[in-house]
């Protein structure tokens, strides 16, 4: 009778084990399913950012050729200067991640398109400039317009102290 009971507590605990361990094996999966989720969300809302500030960049651009098209000799030269970075911008990536997808996997998705986000946030700070223009009197400006003081204090947010 005894050997009975002790066949009966091991089936059971063997059927108890068995219930632990697929539950753990559900939660493994589960998790590994949501990490692999919120991974690929991470990797589209890179992409859609780095998409969204080449968008704002190229916008930038054209209105930049637009605003300075009494100036050929500029227009040339910024032209020439952007698909310089262009290319910089390539090849940076590149040096960064030798060999890309082949040596660095999946995490090339977010971390190529992360790199080129903050080149671009970069790029888009430096030409804003001839877009906001400056104030008269600025003599380093180079090709950037002049405008109006309130016009500059209207796109800078900064109030230019004068001399009254």
């Amino acid at each position: 009778m005894k050997q009975a009971v002790s066949v009966e507590k091991g089936k059971q605990m063997n059927r108890c084990f068995r219930s632990v361990v697929a539950v753990v094996w559900v939660l493994v999966i589960s998790s590994t399913v949501c990490a692999q989720d919120e991974y690929k969300q991470m990797v589209d809302n890179t992409q859609l950012t780095h998409a969204e500030a080449m968008k704002t960049m190229n916008s930038m651009i054209a209105e930049i050729n637009e605003l300075y098209s009494d100036q050929p000799e500029f227009l040339e030269k910024f032209n020439a200067s952007q698909k310089a970075w262009d290319e910089y911008r390539r090849l940076h990536i590149q040096a960064l991640y030798p060999g890309g997808r082949e040596n660095y996997g999946s995490s090339m998705s977010f971390c190529a398109p992360m790199e080129s986000l903050h080149l671009v946030k970069e790029r888009i700070s430096l030409i804003k400039k001839w877009i906001i223009g400056t104030i008269e009197g600025d003599v380093c400006c180079g090709t950037v317009r002049w405008v109006p003081v309130e016009e500059y204090e209207t796109a800078t947010g900064q109030k230019i102290p004068t001399s009254e």
